[in-house]
């Protein structure tokens, strides 16, 4: 089995001019038919195309072919990127729209897609100084302007520290209390680097079940359940099943439990809030 975890980026978000009212908030529908919500977006004056929201990018992608499709103009390499370096350019898009919203112009990274059907990922920071709010129980996505009134209750959770800046939630197992990222773009629950499966308490050992893959390559994929009781930001689990692979920098929360929480994140603030939500309407089976 192989499969796509989210994607981690450290480039510039750049300066988009949101179109909004003061005090509005602006709905944006979610797709959860598949394994990561999607959204439709709209580049550079083109028809409306199918992006990826990904919590877990630090900023926006686009598919390679599309990007020249696009003519967009390459300013630069990319470094991080491992085997796509050579291959990707740093670039900007023009007139970028996410549904009704109109956006500005946003830099992005242009790569080759893992995900044939996709054209762009984008993520909390393409919306820069609004609150940006994923209700899976209602298929949307809500990108509202900062205001009291608008202000998530509490504090919130600050994200996690370089040089992986994503937004993040505690998962407490046992005496262990780490920041788990907030990640749309993985489809599983939990998934740690292999060094946790020496430190959490597993109920059987771990099964290798295939490979996963990112931008930055391969890694083997390994699967347990760890025993016992587990927190997950609002969520109380008992005994969950947990991936195991060095294709993700830290601990990390996937759309399996994600989906069960509504999401509210400050780009800008680096700061997330977490309820636990009725169940999605539409999930894939």
């Amino acid at each position: 089995m192989r499969i796509a975890l989210s994607l981690i980026l450290t480039i510039a978000a750049g300066s988009p001019t949101i179109a909004q009212a003061a005090g509005s908030c602006s709905v944006v529908p979610l797709d959860l038919s598949g394994p990561r919500p999607t959204v439709m977006i709209r580049m550079n004056g083109r028809a409306p195309v199918k992006a990826v929201f990904d919590t877990g990018n630090m900023s926006t992608t686009v598919d390679l072919n599309r990007a020249t499709e696009l003519g967009l103009v390459n300013s630069g390499p990319l470094t991080m990127f491992n085997q796509h370096a050579a291959t990707g350019y740093q670039t900007l898009l023009r007139n970028v729209a996410v549904g009704n919203l109109i956006i500005g112009n946003l830099s992005a990274a242009a790569l080759p897609s893992m995900m044939p059907d996709v054209a762009a990922v984008v993520g909390p920071s393409a919306f820069r100084d609004r609150y940006v709010t994923l209700d899976f129980a209602l298929s949307e996505l809500r990108i509202c302007a900062k205001t009291a009134a608008n202000h998530p209750a509490g504090p919130g959770e600050p994200y996690t520290s370089p040089p992986v800046v994503l937004p993040a939630v505690p998962i407490v197992a046992g005496s262990q209390r780490v920041a788990g990222h907030i990640d749309t773009g993985s489809p599983f629950g939990l998934s740690f680097p292999v060094s946790y499966s020496k430190t959490l308490k597993l109920s059987e050992p771990l099964k290798k079940i295939g490979v996963a893959r990112s931008h930055f390559g391969e890694q083997p994929l390994y699967r347990s359940k760890i025993a016992g009781r587990v927190e997950v930001g609002p969520l109380t689990l008992q005994d969950p099943q947990a991936y195991f692979s060095d294709v993700v920098p830290g601990p990390n929360i996937g759309g399996e439990l994600l989906r069960r929480m509504i999401i509210t994140i400050d780009p800008v603030a680096k700061r997330a809030w977490t309820k636990a939500g009725p169940p999605p309407l539409s999930v894939k089976p």
